[in-house]
């Protein structure tokens, strides 16, 4: 018990550090509409964590997902923030498809060791506006957005395999763009919420049901909006344990 109490204790602490560095990165108020975040973590500390930096004209933002919840997937956000942050105020870019590809790179380069690889690594969606041009570059890593113009849906994919070591020769990330408008509508995600089983069948809320939430809500305000679904997500799991950690972020162009 004493043990389990200090465990508890440490990894506690540990949360004021990770909270610490994602308060900083809410979206900027400047750039958007209106704005929100739901990150709900598994546990204490959580491998999710959302982003975003102003560089000139152009804001950079995103929602990862790292391998794993807990401690594991602190250790590993905490390492891919910290990449994401050199590739953006170090090397100076601003293309998604340029710092994921840098990422990758020193993802790779540093989790290795004489013994073994170590294949973690993260899905991430990310994206860059240039606020001149209101255009919107988005590449993403095993994830997916979904963009509201002219309350048309249409859900945008990246490629389908992670920042990280993977199995194939990598041949770098692809890029879309989009010309966005006033009042359009963005969300970014993880897929803790989609894979999360509950309801009253205890089965997966899979992407379709859970798109057509966002859809459903997106009239409401960023702060109704959030709490729609910070509550819909507590009905939904009712009993169930949570299966891996919720991140919901969502935004209106200016």
């Amino acid at each position: 018990s004493r043990i389990n109490d200090e465990i508890k204790s440490s990894i506690t602490y540990s949360k004021r550090i990770q909270d610490a560095l994602i308060a900083h990165q809410n979206l900027t108020k400047d750039a958007f509409r209106e704005s929100f975040v739901f990150y709900k973590p598994k546990d204490i500390v959580g491998g999710d964590f959302y982003f975003t930096y102003k560089v000139g004209d152009n804001v950079i933002f995103g929602v990862a997902d790292c391998t794993g919840h807990g401690v594991p997937g602190a250790m590993v956000s905490l390492l891919c923030m910290t990449f994401i942050e050199s590739a953006i105020n170090y090397f100076k870019l601003v293309r998604p498809r340029s710092i994921l590809e840098k990422v990758n790179e020193l993802l790779v380069n540093s989790l290795v060791s004489e013994n073994h690889n170590v294949r973690d690594g993260m899905d991430v969606a990310m994206c860059s506006l240039d606020t001149n041009t209101n255009s919107l570059c988005f590449s993403g890593a095993n994830s997916k957005i979904l963009y509201l113009g002219n309350n048309e849906p249409q859900v945008i994919r990246g490629n389908p395999r992670p920042v990280g070591h993977w199995v194939d020769d990598f041949a770098g990330f692809e890029e879309k763009v989009i010309n966005v408008n006033s009042g359009d509508k963005l969300y970014l995600y993880s897929d803790g919420l989609p894979d999360q089983f509950g309801g009253d069948n205890c089965k997966k809320l899979k992407y379709s049901k859970f798109h057509s939430i966002l859809e459903n809500s997106s009239n409401l305000s960023s702060d109704q909006q959030k709490k729609y679904i910070s509550e819909f997500t507590n009905e939904w799991m009712g009993d169930e344990d949570q299966l891996d950690d919720i991140t919901v972020a969502g935004l209106t162009f200016n």
